[in-house]
């Protein structure tokens, strides 16, 4: 994907329900450790949704509850976090120190307690690795994937539809339905999208 591009994501429900969200991730939800989940974009209830996906991510920091802004990288670079002389945390880019395929090479150089490494993508969490421990090494595989997946308040349910939106790049329009007491994802080019609604269906399609 060309680093600077942006690609259009449109939400459609049609399930004909208000009483669920729909949490779009960076990563697969995993049952057995559902604290490593991060919903890089919650939609609640609405009927149609549009959001964009950038091709850059950024290496930013939370600490003690507080948003350290995100650095824009390259895909592939090796990062440090370090702190300042006031013990704040700080994430620096280590020169000549490329990293190779998708790998974000992350390192931390610090003691502080509490502390979250995340792959920004828009100023929103994308991947990230809660908790760090000190003098350690942390690797994200950032890729084009984004993963769907329904719940009632949190409770995430594990569908993990996968969208390549590399597979995308003129847009992507996501629908879910409910069939047989399942939500069911599917993924579509807006024009095939356009010709799957009815024409009063398709003006939110259209402007989004």
């Amino acid at each position: 994907m060309d680093p600077g591009k942006r690609v259009s994501i449109t939400y459609v429900n049609d399930t004909g329900r208000d009483d669920f969200s729909v949490y779009v991730s960076g990563m697969p939800y995993v049952a057995s450790d559902p604290s490593s989940f991060v919903a890089w974009q919650t939609l609640r209830s609405q009927s149609t949704a549009a959001f964009l996906f950038p091709a850059r991510a950024g290496v930013g920091l939370v600490w003690e509850g507080v948003t350290y802004d995100p650095k824009v990288t390259p895909s592939t670079a090796t990062w440090e976090v370090t702190t300042t002389r006031d013990m704040e945390p700080v994430v620096q880019q280590v020169p000549h120190k490329p990293s190779s395929g998708n790998l974000v090479i992350v390192k931390n150089l610090t003691k502080l307690s509490q502390l979250t490494i995340g792959i920004f993508k828009g100023k929103k969490i994308f991947l990230t690795k809660k908790n760090v421990q000190p003098d350690r090494t942390y690797r994200f595989n950032v890729t084009s994937n984004v993963y769907f997946n329904a719940g009632y308040r949190g409770d995430v349910q594990g569908q993990n539809f996968r969208v390549n939106i590399a597979d995308f790049e003129d847009g992507v329009v996501v629908v879910v339905k409910y069939i047989d007491e399942e939500f069911i994802f599917s993924a579509a080019s807006p024009d095939i999208a356009r010709s799957m609604f009815r024409k009063e269906d398709q003006h939110a399609l259209l402007t989004n």
